[in-house]
Formats: C-alpha cells, sequence, structure tokens
C-alpha cells in the first residue's frame, strides 16, 4: 500500500539547492556521510555492528557501502552506516559535524528530519540528501555518482550570503505535467516547496567571526479558530542561539498564503510578528508563539521569516495540518480490452476530519506517467454523495496505461476542494 513520502524528491531538490552554498564552504574533515544498512549486499556481508553502526569491513569490491565509504573516507570524511533516525540523531549529537551527507530513502529523512530538529538538538549544520533509486530495506540502491558529486564538493573561497529568499507560491501541478524544466518551472518550484525541514539550520553562509549564529527549528502549526470561530493557525518556533555571543531584537514573521497568493482578509489578518525583546544568550533557547488568520486549513501554508540587524530571511515554510486528505492508495491490477486499452485499477481513500463535505465538493484527479515520467492519460472523478466528519471516501477508478512502454509506470492521485486550482493532497503510486 503506497503512503506518502517523508520528503518529496521537490522538497529535496530545493533543500539541496539552499543549502550547497552553506555546505560547500564546509572543509571535507568536518564533513560526516550517514549510509543506510540496507545498502550494503544482502548476502555474505561481514560488517561489525557497534553503538556507532555498522563497521564496513570491505568484503565485496561491488558493495556500495564498501565502495562509497571508501571513496568519502579517502577524501577526509568521517563515514556512519546506520539503521535509521534515533542513532543518526545520538552521533551528530556526539560528533557535532558542521555538515552532514545523507543517503536514505524518503521516509527515513523525514524521520530523522523530525528527530534531529527537535528541542533537544543542540547542533546547527549544512545538508545535502541523496535519496535511494531503489527502496524496500533490503539489497537498495543510490545513484553512486550523484553521491561522489557531493562528497566531492570543494569549499568556495567566497562564501555566498543568501539574504533573502523568492516569496512562495503554493503548488500549482505535478512538474513534469508541464513539460521540460523551463527556467519558469524552476521558478515556481523554488516558491511553491519552500518547507526547510526542521533538521536544517537557517539559509545563509556560516556567522562572521563575532556574530552570534541562530538556528530556528522545530517549525509546528496548530489548527484553531478566533473568538468569532473564524480559522486561525497557532505557529510555534524554537530559536536558539549558538553564540559565541547573546543576540537582541529578533523579530519573528508569519504569513499565510492561500492558493498561491498572501491572505490578507479585511479586518488585517493572515499575517502576525512577534519581536523577542529580550537578550537571549550563547547557548539559549526561546520558543515563538504566533496566531495567524488563514482562509482554510487547506490549500493553506505559512512562511516564517526573521528579522536581524535590518536583514530578513526565510527560515521556514509549513503547512498546517490539513482535514481532508488521501489517506492510502492503491494499484488492484491492470486489465486490457479492444475498446479501452490497457488500464490500471486504481483504489484510493479520502478521509474528511472536519466539516461534511457535500456532494462535488472534493475531487480526485488521477493521472498515469510513462516510466520516462511523460503524461498518459488522466482520469477525474467528484466526491458523489456527502461526506460527513470523520467519515472515509473510498473509490476505484479506471486510468489508461500505455501498452508499448516497457518500464513501470506511476501514478498520481490528487485531491482538490471546490474549484480550486492547487491540489489540497497528492500521493504517488510506484506502479
Amino acid at each position: 500500500m503506497a503512503r506518502k513520502r517523508g520528503i518529496s524528491d521537490t522538497k529535496l531538490a530545493l533543500i539541496n539547492l539552499l543549502q550547497k552554498e552553506r555546505f560547500r564552504a564546509v572543509p571535507a574533515a568536518e564533513r560526516v556521510l550517514f549510509l543506510p544498512h540496507c545498502l550494503r549486499k544482502p548476502k555474505g556481508c561481514r560488517g561489525e555492528t557497534t553503538e556507532e553502526g555498522l563497521i564496513c569491513k570491505h568484503c565485496s569490491p561491488d558493495c556500495a557501502v564498501n565502495q562509497l565509504t571508501s571513496y568519502a573516507t579517502s577524501k577526509g570524511y568521517r563515514c556512519f552506516v546506520v539503521p535509521g533516525g534515533e542513532m543518526v540523531f545520538n552521533l551528530v549529537e556526539k560528533h557535532r559535524p558542521r555538515a552532514i551527507l545523507g543517503v536514505a530513502c524518503h521516509h527515513e529523512m523525514g524521520q530523522a528530519a523530525e528527530r534531529i530538529g527537535s528541542k533537544e538538538s543542540t547542533v546547527s549544520f549544512a545538508y545535502q540528501g541523496v535519496p535511494l533509486s531503489k527502496t524496500g530495506c533490503v539489497d537498495t540502491r543510490v545513484d553512486m555518482a550523484a553521491v561522489k558529486a557531493v562528497i566531492d564538493m570543494e569549499p568556495d573561497p567566497t562564501p555566498v550570503m543568501v539574504e533573502r529568499a523568492p516569496a512562495p507560491a503554493h503548488s500549482r501541478r505535478i512538474p513534469w505535467r508541464i513539460g521540460a524544466f523551463a527556467a519558469a518551472t524552476v521558478a515556481v518550484l523554488l516558491a511553491a516547496f519552500l518547507f526547510i525541514p526542521p533538521m536544517l539550520a537557517p539559509i545563509s553562509a556560516p556567522a562572521k567571526t563575532g556574530q552570534p549564529e541562530l538556528s530556528f527549528s522545530n517549525p509546528t502549526a496548530v489548527n484553531t479558530v478566533d473568538g468569532n470561530g473564524r480559522p486561525m493557525v497557532e505557529v510555534t518556533v524554537a530559536v536558539r542561539n549558538f553564540g559565541p555571543g547573546e543576540v537582541r531584537g529578533v523579530r519573528i514573521n508569519a504569513t499565510a498564503y492561500y492558493c498561491g497568493g498572501k491572505f490578507n482578509p479585511a479586518d488585517g489578518g493572515g499575517a502576525q510578528g512577534v519581536v523577542i525583546n529580550r537578550p537571549i544568550a550563547a547557548g539559549g533557547l526561546e520558543d515563538v508563539t504566533l496566531r495567524v488568520r488563514v482562509h482554510s486549513y487547506n490549500d493553506t501554508s505559512i512562511l516564517i521569516e526573521k528579522t536581524v540587524r535590518g536583514m530578513t530571511e526565510v527560515v521556514g515554510y509549513i503547512e498546517s495540518r490539513k482535514s481532508v486528505f488521501i489517506i492510502d492508495a492503491d494499484v488492484i491490477g491492470y486489465s486490457t480490452s479492444l475498446v479501452s486499452g490497457r488500464q490500471a485499477n486504481l483504489t484510493f481513500s479520502v478521509f474528511n476530519s472536519e466539516k461534511i463535505r457535500t456532494a462535488g465538493s472534493l475531487r480526485i484527479d488521477a493521472s498515469s506517467y510513462t516510466s520516462i515520467n511523460t503524461h498518459y492519460s488522466s482520469v477525474e472523478q467528484d466526491l458523489p454523495g456527502s461526506l460527513a466528519r470523520n467519515d472515509t471516501w473510498t473509490q476505484n477508478l479506471l486510468v489508461g496505461v500505455s501498452v508499448s512502454d516497457p518500464g513501470q509506470p506511476t501514478f498520481v492521485l490528487e485531491l482538490y476542494e471546490g474549484s480550486a486550482s492547487s491540489p489540497t493532497d497528492t500521493v504517488t503510486i510506484s506502479g
């Protein structure tokens, strides 16, 4: 049964882009490489399991773990082969690297992000991630050239300061549906998925000598209402000062976006700023809470910015908890007929945790893509009847599949509300 990935390919690509120069500025001797246990050869491995993960014995020349640890070590990296996010957290706290290169499945990346981004974490680091190209927890694979390309990143003698990230716009459609990745598509992606996972430090080059370095971790959003019953989102951000000195006058701003633009209701809601007037000492931690008016709990995202000494930077981009979403989806099977050609039978369920939904207020758009990510066919289905709170809409759909494609197709299910042009939820299924 397919589930949503912990970190999507698009978000990971954006994270890598925003963190690239910060990662590049760290010498190899202060970087670590994390590899998953499942990347080793499933049979004949003689690696030794220790409290710091698997110690590779270099027993198989064609083993990815052997090749990558040998290559990274020759460049000055420390390497750890680990089973999951908890050990990653412990090793990061123990060795305190300035930069991390992580190889994992999307689910494990998401878990590690949540664990390392917790308030317990005391380490600020740059990050680059390479997802597994074949998952499944055993005999997995990764693009070796992609990992080595990150390992080979050399420090830039001229650090780059990113003063302000692009303003966001909500997600539009699946990138490959648009066609070629032209410059306009890149701009939309940069705006649409500007969500920095909690395990990442600020989007900037290392702080200048004598200036405190701040980390903005663990951004969360909780749905609530104001005194008139209108939807609100309560945003909490943990601000940590890594020193060397204290910092004053940090301002945190939270702005709501809806369907690609700022939400500015007539009563002035939709944005709030809080200034931390008291000084934050080196090693200190402050929680900042902001309440932001939103249009609804779906199709809404919140931009988090900080302002210090007149310079404003984006430090997070989160989506409030969805009240209606796809909880599972799968491919039941395939059929072929002279009339319809080859079709895939998809099943999906949509869960509604909020108010009752009327017929036609929700829509599922199911699309099929070839093995080279070319769009092939689409079909839509409206909610046929009412959907009560805490109830589930379950249905099957038949979607056309290319007969000539020798590889595995991919299916994308998108959930829309009313006439919204941006999907509320998206699930990708590998055929």
